[in-house]
């Protein structure tokens, strides 16, 4: 039986991410597990093998069947669905590949936007060693923005941009954003200004279950560091 949670429910008492903080779990049953990745934590183990990943938790949790459909940044937080069989993890790995899951991300940056400015970033893109650049032969690549609101973030005067996805090529918001307005703040890799973390959230997530057909949609908005708020649009 599907079971939605309570905001802060765990998803069981090994469920701890960096530092000994609790996972959430959004959305629970015998198909399915939604979470709240922290940032710093990989979604999936890493080649070293030397660090604990996110589907490393889950598993010592519900066992060895946990299987990834998706990923996020190590240094990204937000929402993640993991598969508790292979039954699901068939069709809702389809279902990504077909890009049929919507995903809306925040982040921010450190130019003044004027709230309700939006975009569209169609740049081709090339990852290579571990690195995305723009490259007209790459593969196609299309994102949306819109400034949500200005604010300043430990000091820092930022825009909070909201971001959907056309595609999903390997850093393409990080890319698009450095490539059209400014790198995210805290994205040293792509010439970010420094910041206790990558200021990359993906809020809300949403997907058709793969056994019930149920329509399900999640969110969590980002809790960025020295948060003081101002316009909203």
């Amino acid at each position: 039986m599907s079971r939605p949670l309570a905001p802060g429910a765990e998803a069981g008492p090994l469920t701890k991410g960096p530092g000994g903080s609790a996972i959430e779990t959004l959305f629970l049953d015998e198909f399915l597990i939604v979470v709240l990745k922290p940032a710093g934590l990989h979604t999936q183990p890493p080649a070293s093998r030397k660090e604990t990943s996110l589907l490393d938790l889950l598993s010592r949790v519900h066992g060895p069947s946990v299987r990834i459909v998706h990923r996020l940044d190590y240094d990204a937080s937000g929402l993640v669905v993991f598969a508790l069989d292979r039954r699901a993890a068939g069709p809702l790995g389809a279902a990504f590949e077909r890009h049929d899951v919507k995903r809306d991300y925040r982040a921010l940056i450190p130019i003044p936007l004027e709230p309700g400015t939006a975009g569209i970033i169609d740049a081709p893109l090339r990852a290579v060693g571990g690195r995305t650049t723009v490259d007209p032969s790459g593969d196609p690549a299309v994102t949306h923005f819109r400034a949500r609101r200005n604010g300043t973030f430990l000091g820092i005067a930022a825009c909070e941009l909201e971001i959907s996805l056309e595609t999903g090529r390997m850093h393409q918001i990080r890319v698009h954003l450095q490539h059209r307005l400014s790198p995210i703040l805290g994205d040293t890799k792509y010439g970010g200004r420094p910041f206790p973390r990558l200021a990359l959230h993906a809020f809300r997530l949403s997907f058709e279950h793969p056994m019930t057909g149920a329509a399900l949609s999640f969110e969590r908005a980002p809790e960025w560091p020295g948060d003081h708020g101002e316009t909203h649009a």
